[in-house]
């Protein structure tokens, strides 16, 4: 795979790239990155449900993450949902949608 880091394999790649990588670095699954955006807010950036699905449901990615606006995976996907829903009815069907962030 070269010098490709998981946010470019996420973007461009497939779900067997994602996981040829994390063979070799397991504990990028769960990356942090500019906005404190993880790779499961990039696969849901992109469009990407089968990486997310594999992440998750493969990986046990991290899903409770929240970035700095501060918004969890499911405003995340609602966000750049357009008109695709796939990826927020997965993560409501699937009881992926659940934040840790406190009330004030």
């Amino acid at each position: 795979m070269g010098n490709h880091n998981l946010k470019s394999i996420t973007r461009e790649g497939t779900v067997k790239n994602v996981e040829e990588y994390l063979r070799h670095e397991p504990d990028m699954k769960n990356q942090v990155y500019r906005y404190s955006w993880t790779t499961t807010h990039l696969t849901v950036e992109y469009h990407k449900l089968d990486i997310l699905e594999y992440l998750i449901e493969e990986e046990q990615a991290d899903t409770k993450h929240v970035d700095n606006a501060p918004s969890n995976l499911l405003h995340h996907a609602l966000h750049f949902a357009k008109e695709h829903f796939d990826v927020v009815t997965y993560l409501l069907e699937n009881g992926h949608c659940k934040s840790t962030m406190q009330s004030p």
